[in-house]
């Protein structure tokens, strides 16, 4: 069955298909989308023979809240999907990430059936839409199977076929169509149930071609419920979903909706470049933190552990597979365009602060960036990196004047005020100028084919990466851009959901580009947050990921050493500071010492191996090169410098830490002397190498002499 011969609007969907002793059973194609108005239901029939369903097992895309879903076997009640249901139980990690409408967009869940609901014969299934929250239009059903009491699976994967996109045609396959599809693209009038008409078209906030469609395998029905749901008629859709699947334009049969783009998976770099957005796929998201162990580390030995810690090598972090789902294309689209926030004339005409800059306003920046990709093949020339910057520092400063330390934390200013002016809060606003700026890189970037060109024009770059020493994607953050920062998540928004975001949106952004080994500062990577996320989203969800941040303090230490002075942008001790390697800024040893759950000892070797190479690039400098401040107040302009010689460490917090071991918060600001006195003796209590510990007594005594260094010195085993 192919998808351009579904219907528009689904009422119902009968696919009929036998359990056992059945010579000419049909398929249930797989997923099933349940998209549509409100109210809307697909239905599947079955057959059980010889047992009696107990549970229905299911894996689901996009169920983004609480009864946006319900499902009813049978005659029998309707079984709503929601967080507090008991009859619902949500698969681990799925549930401890926020379940239904938290971090994972595709969790995994059994639904408790009642007894009477299933029955020997044939059975339906109903999936129903219930409500709109304003933005979603559906949900997808991956994968679906019966459970018996003993939670055994009743149906065999043979009943089951993945749809295959390589077979979608047009639904309205003439010419005349196809080109009405492309004019409605561009220039379709479409409306919002928040604010009415907008001025935006399909191709502002997508790929201005809908490349982004085409490439993610986003079904017809798909496309058609959301023209409709933007007040389309369904004629109108189904020209759009015919424009866009008569694109030529690749799209890898695992570029899917559901599949996170740049999940990493081992073998990515074998793959042609244009295949690096369709990511690894769900199934490289690992089980737990724990499997990682064999990609990060090889066969555990010290010589493996020694490899993969090597300052001077290159984890490479496309190829590592971890344990959390990457953020979905969804997540990636703004959910307002930012002219329907600013208005037209403001969109369009203003350049804020950029222009102090040199900088045209955020919209001209991206046109003046394709002009060049199309009209200049930039994608080969040596100032790609350059003027892909120059893009994302145009927007950056467009948004704000760091008024507030950065632009993007700016909550008030020419440009956020005339937001607000306009109904939106300033992280409403910055959430959707920061999403559009990164689906702007990706249509560049992806669509003219730049994303293996950086290494030809920096030795130091990957060999597939985004060519842009400026944020990405991690300013998408709430622990960037939220009107309340602290919390790591946006308004009204769970906070673990909110912490899971912040931190993979910073996880992704060191997938994407970890810095060329020529990063400033924050940029690309805000190093010391990453460990921060790591560690605060162990601390909220329950579960701890020791692996992934090895992983982010590896990649940290490799990037931030290259050849230069010791100063804010390059070994910085806010980044490299070996107290990451021990707990988080509070001296929480929660996610660190899950190491030796993995296997005894390896936190010991672990540690040992960051520790030596942190000495080995540290000792290649002179003491008199690192800054120095006699100020003990933490802030933008002394956190990167060391205190003077003439300072003594304290063992216990110093008062601007408060009970805070290493630092006063989770950047990292810490009294770097009172740091290292601190965390010496406590390494040597979890079985550092002596020759580690000593290592960093002999560094630490040449910066603090009048601490009492010697009285922490370990002999050796």
């Amino acid at each position: 069955m192919t998808d351009a011969i579904r219907p528009a609007q689904s009422i119902l969907l009968s696919l009929f298909s036998l359990l056992m002793f059945c010579n000419a059973a049909w398929s249930m194609v797989l997923p099933i989308e349940v998209m549509g108005p409100d109210g809307v239901v697909e239905t599947v029939t079955m057959t059980l023979n010889g047992k009696s369903g107990d549970a229905l097992w299911l894996r689901v895309h996009n169920l983004s809240y609480d009864d946006k879903a319900s499902v009813r076997i049978n005659k029998g009640d309707w079984i709503h999907l929601r967080n507090d249901n008991a009859r619902v139980a949500i698969a681990e990690p799925d549930e401890s990430y926020g379940g239904i409408g938290g971090g994972f967009s595709t969790i995994r869940l059994t639904v408790d059936v009642p007894d009477e609901d299933f029955v020997e014969g044939e059975n339906q299934i109903q999936f129903r839409f219930n409500v709109s929250d304003g933005v979603s239009s559906g949900y997808r059903i991956l994968a679906l199977n019966v459970l018996d009491s003993g939670g055994e699976k009743l149906l065999p994967e043979s009943l089951f076929e993945e749809d295959d996109p390589a077979l979608w045609e047009p639904p309205l396959p003439e010419a005349a169509d196809i080109e009405a599809g492309k004019n409605l693209w561009m220039n379709g009038i479409l409306k919002s149930k928040k604010t009415g008409v907008l001025q935006a078209k399909c191709a502002s906030c997508h790929s201005v071609t809908g490349s982004d469609l085409k490439y993610f395998n986003f079904s017809n029905k798909a496309i058609i419920t959301r023209a409709v749901f933007h007040s389309l008629t369904e004629k109108e859709g189904e020209q759009i979903a015919s424009y866009i699947r008569s694109l030529d334009y690749y799209a890898p049969a695992q570029a899917l909706p559901w599949n996170p783009p740049y999940q990493p998976a081992p073998g990515m770099d074998d793959r042609p470049v244009h295949e690096w957005a369709s990511g690894g796929g769900l199934e490289a998201v690992l089980k737990n933190d724990e499997a990682m162990l064999p990609h990060l580390f090889g066969n555990g030995s010290r010589q493996a552990i020694d490899e993969a810690t090597d300052i001077r090598g290159e984890l490479n972090i496309r190829e590592m597979p971890v344990a959390v789902q990457l953020p979905d294309w969804r997540l990636w689209l703004p959910r307002t365009h930012p002219m329907d926030i600013w208005g037209v004339e403001f969109w369009e005409s203003s350049e804020s602060t950029a222009a102090q800059f040199n900088f045209p306003n955020a919209r001209d920046s991206y046109t003046r960036l394709r002009g060049q990709f199309e009209n200049d093949d930039l994608a080969n020339k040596e100032y790609l990196i350059d003027r892909v910057e120059r893009f994302s520092l145009a927007v950056m400063w467009w948004v704000g004047d760091a008024r507030s330390g950065h632009p993007w934390t700016d909550l008030a200013g020419p440009t956020i005020d005339v937001a607000k002016a306009n109904g939106f809060s300033a992280e409403e606003a910055k959430l959707a100028l920061s999403r559009w700026h990164a689906v702007k890189l990706w249509e560049l970037l992806h669509g003219f084919d730049a994303e293996d060109k950086a290494a030809a024009i920096r030795s130091t770059a990957e060999v597939y990466q985004w060519p842009n020493n400026q944020f990405s994607v991690f300013h998408i953050a709430a622990h960037f851009i939220g009107d309340d920062r602290g919390t790591s998540a946006f308004q009204g928004e769970d906070l673990v959901t909110g912490t899971y975001f912040s931190s993979i949106w910073y996880q992704l952004q060191m997938v994407l580009n970890s810095g060329m080994r020529s990063g400033n500062d924050v940029s690309p990577v805000d190093w010391a947050y990453n460990d921060y996320h790591v560690n605060r989203l162990g601390e909220r969800s329950g579960v701890y990921e020791p692996l992934r941040l090895m992983q982010n303090i590896i990649k940290a230490y490799q990037q931030r050493d290259r050849e230069g002075e010791i100063s804010k942008p390059v070994w910085s001790m806010r980044e490299v500071s070996p107290w990451r390697i021990y707990s988080d800024y509070k001296g929480d040893q929660s996610t660190t010492s899950k190491l030796d759950d993995y296997r005894p000892g390896l936190r010991a070797q672990v540690t040992s191996s960051l520790v030596h190479q942190f000495l080995r690039k540290s000792n290649e400098y002179a003491v008199a090169d690192w800054p120095r401040t006699s100020e003990i107040a933490l802030s933008s302009q002394n956190w990167y410098k060391l205190e003077v010689d003439t300072y003594v460490p304290r063992a216990e917090p110093y008062e601007v830490t408060q009970s805070k071991l290493f630092a006063p918060n989770g950047a990292g600001d810490a009294v770097e002397a009172d740091a290292m006195f601190r965390l010496i003796p406590r390494l040597a209590d979890i079985g550092t190498e002596p020759s580690a510990v000593n290592g960093l007594i002999d560094w630490s005594k040449q910066f603090w002499p009048l601490g009492d260094w010697e009285s922490f010195r370990l002999k050796d085993r």
